[in-house]
């Protein structure tokens, strides 16, 4: 649903695609100038200051998230696709995450 690309796109004033090999499917077939490409990001900019600010926030996506920034984000995917399971506190230690009968 590009919950991240439209963020990074506030974030930046910017308009930021993916594009190249793999980035599209094509239901007819044909393709688009680009599509032959290696893999890349378009970062498309009123300015130099919104592009300076894409490009900074593009690099910080492409850096591997710890595991409780990817929890978040999971989350948020599932609240959008109305998915989220809450679970509840266990019992006995009360920590999240894990059944309250384990």
């Amino acid at each position: 649903r590009g919950v991240a690309q439209k963020r990074m796109e506030a974030e930046s004033g910017c308009s930021i695609s993916l594009r190249g090999q793999g980035t599209r499917k094509r239901k007819d077939g044909k393709y688009t100038p680009g599509d032959e490409l290696p893999q890349h990001v378009l970062i498309r900019a009123p300015n130099n200051t919104a592009l300076q600010k894409g490009i900074e926030v593009v690099n910080k996506a492409l850096i591997p998230q710890s595991d409780e920034e990817r929890r978040k984000v999971m989350r948020e995917i599932a609240i959008i696709n109305g998915t989220l399971r809450e679970m509840p506190k266990c019992r006995l230690c009360g920590e999240d995450g894990h059944h309250p009968n384990q």
